[in-house]
């Protein structure tokens, strides 16, 4: 990233801090400083006493494990060999690595620019990795063409081999053979991270989510391989304690105390329980153990909804809040009622956005990121499995074993029953959802209707601008879906036009966003949203992030009838400006083919689901349809196309009005 990009991020931040986080970031800057003045090396750490072990949280019965034995011995061959595949991506070996790839420089290896990070030349907090280049929307290619001159890349790409996520199930395999060769190959791994990544030196060491990440992967695999010798020992103590230094001194705070401090503070107490002689081990574990009671109030509306306005980070903040509930549980020290109960409206809430296949929609940012993981794969169903993470440790009623894909965290906790999707309508007041499931002979209806704030905290870093947006889901099949997420760093237009609000599917005017962007992880003048009524089959609401700029408010209303769905979209006020623009339309599901006819669109899913919809004005004159191709991020890192229809008008007249119909109608012969 240039330095004059730096620095506009680092003035665009600013704007967003208080007097207080002004005054903690100063100070933070003085530790930075001192930290690079001092040489560090790992000879430093792990001096302390005691024992360490693994996560005493895992079911290590057989019928807790049977299921995600398959395909471990793939897993640990592809780990042996170097061979990874992560966020869309493939780690080939640079052509200089000479011996195990673990003793290269594949740790500093950027698959996308082809090119290495910086390593132990520079202090962690020198490396800069944000925002940079112009980006691409290039739906066709993701690759060295789509970076600017002075640009890295995305620094993801890096940190995701870095986070060892392939060490658990590696160390679950030579469990399983009980070979002492596969056991060791953990270690000699975890040695050649270290050996490329020094303490606090490179690009591994400048966030504090990614060391988080490091230590529950380690924590983890050692529940199943312990170190077999004296330097796996060693080597094990000086990690853990490098780590729980660097992450207990540069905490996320303040604007920045999103998923990454729960992250933070949950490693924290993991290590403190499994190395209690750890240098002020019990001091932290309780301080960590407080903040997380904490976190779950503040991470979690009280209604379930994660306050980040984004469904992937909901789940992945529930998955670390409910590993570290079981690991407290498990040395005795449990965590409140207060806690258990948020957990369980966050559970739920998580269950009521599942459709039938067990996949939840694409709501604000995801990254793909997992607590736990079983494969290099994405999981589809993510969402799934936390809710059943949770609702085994709290003992309730879990999403059925058909919509889940089998994952390690399957064997935290004992099984419970299995419940039944839920079916009506709810309003998570706080929150800003309502949910529809309506039962039919052809699958569940999933309509959800978003009328929450922005994000979470001054700078709502991973919400989109999609006040007022639904998404629908028909069976096990996604119908009206979000733009997604792509890239966070080094594609600029593309990470701001996927998360402005003409990607959503809601209304645009004057093609500008509800809500302004200030940088990669940063809005300004949040867009404010109201809940004016709810009932069994409808709902209203509006959001102000026009009024200033344009004079008008946006209203819709969301109905479900029996065969149909009516949304209504009001511009309430008088326009500023003469001739002022307005767009409204739904991304469509890539598979969904469209017809349009006599101002009607027809769309037809692959399993031959059918939907018709039409529009008219408020006297009633039909409002045409056209299809337009638009950037659609399925999974972070992969961009391609997918179909958007689109209705376009001006907001000349007082309180213009649009009425959406979307007829439903099952056609049970898959299309030809």
């Amino acid at each position: 990233m240039a330095p004059g990009t730096t620095w506009v991020w680092r003035w665009r931040r600013l704007g967003r801090m208080s007097v207080w986080e002004i005054a903690y970031r100063i100070f933070e800057q003085l530790r930075r400083r001192l930290d690079r003045r001092r040489h560090w090396g790992w000879f430093v750490f792990g001096r302390f006493s005691g024992a360490v072990s693994g996560l005493d949280v895992f079911q290590r019965r057989a019928d807790a494990l049977s299921s995600i034995r398959p395909g471990l011995a793939t897993q640990a061959q592809a780990a042996t060999e170097g061979r990874f595949r992560f966020l869309g991506q493939d780690w080939p070996p640079p052509e200089s690595a000479a011996g195990p790839w673990w003793t290269g420089s594949l740790w500093l290896w950027d698959p996308v620019s082809q090119t290495l990070w910086p390593g132990c030349e520079r202090f962690a907090f020198d490396v800069a990795y944000r925002g940079g280049g112009p980006g691409s929307l290039d739906p066709n290619s993701l690759g060295p063409n789509s970076l600017g001159p002075d640009d890295q890349g995305d620094v993801k790409f890096v940190w995701e081999l870095s986070r060892l996520n392939f060490l658990p199930p590696l160390a679950l395999h030579a469990a399983a053979t009980g070979q002492p060769g596969d056991a060791a190959l953990v270690f000699e791994i975890l040695r050649g991270w270290m050996a490329a990544n020094p303490p606090y030196r490179g690009v591994n060491w400048a966030s504090g989510i990614e060391a988080a990440s490091r230590v529950v992967s380690l924590l983890a695999a050692l529940a199943f391989a312990p170190p077999q010798t004296q330097a796996d020992a060693t080597a094990v103590r000086a990690f853990l304690h490098a780590h729980m230094r660097w992450i207990a001194r540069y905490p996320s705070c303040f604007s920045s105390a999103n998923n990454h401090r729960v992250a933070e503070l949950a490693a924290l107490l993991l290590a403190a329980l499994c190395a209690p002689g750890l240098p002020r081990a019990a001091r932290l574990a309780a301080k960590a153990q407080a903040g997380l009671e904490r976190q779950m109030l503040r991470q979690f509306h009280p209604d379930g909804v994660g306050a980040e306005q984004s469904a992937a980070y909901a789940a992945y903040s529930l998955e670390w809040l409910t590993l570290a509930g079981a690991a407290a549980d498990a040395a005795g020290r449990p965590f409140s009622r207060g806690f258990r109960r948020r957990a369980h409206s966050a559970q739920a809430a998580l269950t009521w956005l599942l459709d039938d296949g067990g996949h939840g929609p694409a709501i604000g940012d995801g990254d793909d990121g997992r607590v736990l993981a079983l494969t290099q794969a994405p999981e589809p169903r993510y969402l799934a499995s936390v809710a059943a993470m949770a609702a085994r440790w709290l003992g309730a009623p879990a999403p059925a074993e058909r919509l889940r894909d089998p994952a390690l965290r399957d064997s935290i906790s004992v099984p419970t029953l299995e419940a039944p999707p839920p079916l009506g309508a709810r309003t998570f007041p706080h929150g800003g959802l309502t949910v529809w499931r309506q039962a039919r002979d052809d699958g569940t209806l999933l309509l959800i209707f978003d009328h929450g704030p922005l994000g979470h905290l001054s700078i709502a870093a991973h919400g989109h601008a999609d006040a007022l947006a639904v998404w629908l889901h028909w069976g096990e099949e996604a119908v009206f879906v979000d733009a997604g997420t792509y890239l966070y760093h080094g594609a600029g237009g593309a990470r701001d036009a996927l998360r402005a609000t003409p990607a959503h599917n809601t209304l645009t005017l004057g093609g500008a966003d509800q809500s302004r962007i200030v940088g990669p992880f940063a809005w300004a003048r949040h867009a404010r949203t109201r809940l004016i009524d709810a009932t069994r089959n409808a709902a209203g609401a509006e959001h102000d992030g026009y009024r200033r700029r344009f004079g008008l408010i946006h209203r819709r209303r969301v109905k479900l009838e029996a065969d149909a769905i009516m949304i209504e979209d009001r511009l309430v006020g008088r326009p500023k400006r003469p001739g002022l623009s307005w767009s409204a339309g739904f991304t469509l599901a890539p598979g969904i083919v469209v017809a349009l006819e006599a101002g009607c669109a027809h769309l037809r899913t692959p399993a031959g689901r059918a939907l018709t919809l039409s529009s008219s004005g408020a006297d009633g004159t039909p409002i045409p349809w056209s299809v337009v191709q638009t950037p659609y991020a399925p999974a972070f890192g992969v961009l391609s196309a997918a179909p958007r229809l689109v209705l376009i008008g001006t907001a000349d007249a007082p309180s213009p009005a649009i009425q959406t119909q979307i007829r439903l109608r099952a056609h049970q012969e898959r299309p030809t």
